[in-house]
Order: structure tokens, then sequence, then C-alpha cells
């Protein structure tokens, strides 16, 4: 799908980069519309796990770094697990986010409903900005209180803000 256009800008993609695309999904008899919209869904979950997983790995990397501070540790560890927990509840809201699922890119079917993607939407980008904050956060007590001149633990500090942005 990469080679295809797919998860490129718009504006730099060639005409009728798209329609490759959607040729491609006519062979799975879904309908070109429910194929982009498919793959939107696709494209969306994955979001949710990818966000989560960076996010984890720099609090790994910040227990590889700060290995003898306790309460340091313990406080990226609830973090780990504010991430996971919070990844959790986005992740089944957006894969069960219509009943049955199908309605999501298949809205020919009866009696299909969905939540309001916007609303999760929103939901999902507080958290994750309120997540971001905090791992930004976590380091800067810990470079406080490292027994080196000011210059240099503002230098430190703004590493790590760097880092998180």
């Amino acid at each position: 799908m990469a080679h295809e256009g797919f998860g490129k800008h718009v504006y730099s993609l060639e005409d009728g980069d798209l329609l490759k695309i959607l040729k491609n999904c006519e062979f799975q008899l879904l309908s070109s519309l429910s194929c982009l919209i498919f793959i939107v869904y696709i494209a969306e979950n994955i979001y949710v796990m990818v966000l989560a997983v960076t996010k984890l790995s720099i609090l790994a990397f910040y227990l590889r770094i700060f290995q003898h501070q306790v309460f340091f540790r313990v406080a990226v560890w609830v973090t780990a697990v504010i991430v996971i927990f919070s990844t959790g509840i986005i992740s089944v809201l957006t894969i069960f986010s219509c009943r049955p699922i199908n309605f999501f890119w298949d809205k020919d079917i009866k009696n299909g409903v969905c939540l309001d993607v916007n609303a999760l939407a929103y939901a999902n980008s507080a958290m994750s900005i309120i997540q971001d904050f905090l791992i930004v956060a976590l380091p800067i007590p810990v470079v406080a209180t490292l027994n080196l001149d000011q210059k240099k633990r503002v230098g430190i500090a703004s590493m790590f803000a760097l880092g998180g942005v």
C-alpha cells in the first residue's frame, strides 16, 4: 500500500495514485468507498497502538537511565500502567466503535449504530496530551537534584524536554 501512495500527503501524490489502492480493494468484494473506510479503520487502530508503544519505549529509557532513584522508578511504572490502561480502553472503544463492527465501513447494514467517532478522537487526543506532559515532566525533579551547576541542569532538563517533544 505504501508503494501505491498510502501514507503520503495527498498533495504529494500523482494523479490517479489513490485509484490504484481502491482497485486493489475491489478484489476483496468491497466497494471503493467501503475499502477506503476499511483502510482508515485499520490505520486508526494501529495508530493507537503505535502511540502507546512509543510512550512505553521512552518510559523504558527512563528506567534504564535512572536506575537508583526508587521514587522516580515507581512514578515511571505508574505512568506506564496509566498508558497501558488508557490505551486498552481507547483500543476497545475504537475496535468496537460500531455495532456490528463492519458497519464502520459498510453503511448498508440495517440497524447498525456507531459511537461518536469525533468524541472518541478528542478523548484519545486529550489523554495522549496529558500523558505526553507527564512523560516530559517526569525527569525534571531528578535532574533538579543532580550535583551540577545551574547551567548544566537546565541543559539536561532541556534535552529531556526536547526529546519528549
